[in-house]
């Protein structure tokens, strides 16, 4: 009977090691990166949504906030700025699996993720430069 319950402990032991395993490789449940569709969030008119997450009176969000405004309004209303207030849209967090802040998420014109930039982006050489790239990128796709 001991032995039975051991080996049932150590079932559930690896079990849970290996769940664990995967929710850290694909960034946990219900989020599936790149690619990930959220229809709420397309954008037909334009190049494509951006979102992004910040926290009120936290020196990088907010002057990231004002350089990302300036840039979406480089592109003539054709990228949608979308800001959010992680202190009031809590429920957005989880829906995109936002960790920490700032995120930025950059949406396709369908409303499928086409790229994502974390906090640890913006500590490393992170430009304004980079950014129009990579949405440049998204206007010839």
């Amino acid at each position: 009977m001991l032995k039975s319950l051991k080996m049932l402990l150590s079932l559930v032991v690896l079990i849970s090691i290996l769940a664990f395993i995967v929710c850290a490789t694909t960034n946990g449940p219900g989020y599936g990166g790149k690619g990930q569709t959220f229809d709420i969030l397309a954008y037909p008119e334009g190049i494509g949504t951006l979102l992004f997450f910040y926290q009120p009176y936290e020196s990088v969000s907010e002057k990231m906030k004002f350089d990302v405004a300036l840039l979406s309004e480089s592109y003539g209303g054709k990228l949608r700025l979308v800001l959010i207030d992680v202190d009031r849209k809590k429920d957005l967090l989880f829906r995109h699996q936002i960790r920490e802040v700032p995120t930025l998420i950059l949406f396709d014109r369908l409303g499928t993720e086409f790229h994502r930039w974390l906090p640890y982006d913006f500590r490393i050489a992170f430009s304004k430069k980079e950014m129009q790239r990579v949405i440049d990128r998204l206007l010839v796709e």
